[in-house]
């Protein structure tokens, strides 16, 4: 079994519709390691949400894992995503009740079975 840690993604603002950040490789598994949600704003709060998305599904309701507020200038660790495991070709679904106002960071180990 080969594993590798990794950056999913590059450090990028959440928009303010569902968007797909991170998807699984074809033949692959993603062990998610860590996820941090940062508000640059200075006076306003604004909600995350993040989806876990099974290949082949939308960004609903029924796969949301979170949906927070995140205060002023606050950073957030997202521990509801830790340790999620995701099969080939699932994804990670994010948007911001405001767009290019919360800066999202993931990372995890990459593996096949």
């Amino acid at each position: 079994m080969s594993r590798i840690k990794k950056r999913l993604w590059e450090d990028n603002y959440a928009p303010g519709t569902a968007t797909t950040f991170y998807t699984v490789p074809a033949g692959q598994y993603t062990d998610i390691t860590y996820m941090t949600a940062m508000n640059s704003d200075a006076s306003t709060a604004y909600t995350l949400t993040v989806h876990s998305v099974q290949s082949g599904d939308t960004a609903d309701a029924e796969n949301m894992v979170m949906a927070i507020s995140i205060g002023p200038q606050e950073t957030r660790v997202l521990f509801e995503m830790y340790n999620k495991t995701l099969n080939p070709s699932d994804f990670i679904s994010i948007l911001a009740s405001t767009a290019n106002k919360i800066t999202v960071h993931g990372s995890g180990v990459q593996f096949t079975q």
